[in-house]
Parts: structure tokens; sequence; C-alpha cells
């Protein structure tokens, strides 16, 4: 946002009232002798130490509009969040796309994350919680890594015993799928593909042969058209 036109170095705006702004509690309207008003935190109306009837420099009004600026990104940000959590890189990106400066959106992020109103570690666990079941481990952290969250934040989401157990479990749900949608081919067959399918889909090659190997036990043991069943 650019200074006040009317505001040159040698002359001086002033401070012609402050007033709430209906619905948001925590912000005031500063309204300028020069005519516009400028929405800014409540926050930073009281730690800039401003005050009806100040005299106003071109700097000072330069300061207002800047806080003003934070003020208008922020509340963006909140109403995009309120859809969804995100994190700290998806608010800065969503931010740059709706035309806000790139320091405006650095301040909101760091303003957001010191309150914990966005915490990629949470965001973290929470994902993982929700979607361990499904995807591989490898698939949740590229995922993760998609939506801007750090490697840090990913490891210690995904280094829990729990997580392990669910990429197992959703390993052995997927490899059902694919030996059942594949039965009229021979065993052998069969179990190649599977290893290489689970591969694609992001398990390690440790967890594929495992889950293959339980497929091939108990469709053995539970399957008595099976020629190789006692």
């Amino acid at each position: 946002m650019t200074s006040n036109p009317h505001v040159t170095d040698h002359q001086q705006d002033r401070i012609a009232g402050v007033e709430p702004v209906p619905g948001r509690k925590e912000l005031v309207r500063v309204v300028l002798a020069s005519g516009p008003a400028l929405e800014v935190t409540l926050r930073d109306w009281t730690d800039g130490q401003w005050r009806v009837g100040q005299a106003l420099s071109a700097a000072d009004v330069a300061a207002l509009e800047e806080r003003a600026a934070c003020a208008a990104a922020m509340e963006r940000a909140l109403r995009w969040m309120a859809q969804r959590p995100r994190t700290s890189q998806e608010v800065y990106n969503y931010l740059q796309r709706q035309g806000v400066a790139e320091a405006h959106a650095g301040q909101v992020v760091r303003a957001l994350t010191e309150r914990g109103w966005v915490d990629d570690q949470a965001y973290a666990a929470a994902f993982v919680e929700a979607h361990r079941g499904r995807w591989s481990r490898a698939e949740m952290a590229w995922r993760l890594r998609q939506r801007g969250v750090s490697r840090e934040c990913i490891d210690a989401a995904l280094s829990d015993a729990s997580a392990r157990e669910a990429e197992a479990q959703a390993a052995l749900k997927a490899a059902w799928k694919y030996w059942r949608r594949h039965s009229h081919q021979p065993p052998h067959e069969v179990a190649a593909g599977l290893v290489a399918h689970l591969l694609r889909r992001g398990f390690s090659r440790a967890v594929a042969l495992r889950v293959v190997r339980q497929v091939q036990h108990e469709q053995v043991q539970h399957d008595p058209s099976d020629p190789t069943a006692e």
C-alpha cells in the first residue's frame, strides 16, 4: 500500500478519530483528517501509542498504512483458514495469490504461528492420523511436502509405532485388493506383480515383501481350491 499522496515530508496529517469496527472487536478504524480511514488491530493501535488528535508525518501515515495492510491480510487468511486447517506454506502461498505483498504475507504467517493458529507439527500429526490406514508412509510424506511441511515435522509425525503398524495394514489392504483382482492368474505371477504394485504405491520393499508373504500364506490356508493347500 502506498503512502497518503496528500501528505508530504513537509506536511502533517492528523488522527481525527478512532472508532470500533462493527463485528470485529480486535480491529479499530483510524480516521485521518485528510479523509481516508485505516483499519488496524487494537494491539497495533495500543503498541503504537497512537492517540486522537496526534499529528502525523508522512512516515507515521506510512506506518499506519503498513499495519492496516497486515491487518487486512490477516483477516483474509483467517477467513480462508476457517474452511480447514492449513500449513504455514499454504497460508503464505494463498496470500501471495491474493496479491498480498511478500513482506505482509510473511508477517501474517509469523503472527499466526506465534499464536498457535498455524502449527505445521500438529497439522502433520493430524494428517498422518487421518490417512495412515490408507496411504504408505512415503506417500503421506510426499503429500505433506507438497503442502510445505518441513522434513523434521514429517519425520516426527511418521516415527511412532502406530504409524508403522497402520502402514502395514494399508499395504495389506491394498495387497488383498490386487490379489483378488488378479486371482485368475497363476499365483507366482500375481505375487510378482503385487510386489511391483506395492512399490509403485510408495511402500518400501521390506513392507511389500512381508505383505506378499502374508497374503500367500493366508491364501493357501483359506483357499481349498489351491492345489498347494494341505
